[in-house]
């Protein structure tokens, strides 16, 4: 599975998902060139990458991912990270979609996490 992780998400976060998935994998927003560029520019880079994009911005990115389905434009998928979820109930469920289904299950929805 591939992922994009936005700059919300925690460098802990993406350490412990390699920790206990060393295959895994993630980029970070911060380490390319779309940092400080719009969601819709960064939905765009996901998708053309094919990386589902980890995020805790409820209130932007979520309605861009929707516009994207809505103009049938690829969207490998967007997972909402709850704010309040402990570190161990994200990397938890994480591991679990991560091991037991595949990427493309995931395209057009915006899931979040915990389930």
């Amino acid at each position: 599975m591939k992922f994009l992780t936005d700059e919300h998400i925690s460098l802990a976060l993406v350490r412990g998902l390699l920790r206990h998935l060393p295959e895994l994998d993630i980029v970070a927003l911060r380490d390319t060139e779309l940092l400080g560029k719009d969601d819709p520019t960064l939905l765009e880079w996901a998708a053309l990458q094919g990386r589902i994009v980890l995020t805790k911005d409820v209130s932007t990115l979520p309605d861009f991912a929707y516009e994207r389905m809505e103009k049938q434009l690829p969207m490998p998928g967007v997972f909402v990270l709850r704010r309040k979820a402990s570190m161990a109930q994200l990397l938890q469920d994480l591991i679990l979609i991560v091991e037991a289904s595949e990427q493309e299950e995931w395209a057009n929805l915006v899931i979040h996490i915990p389930l």
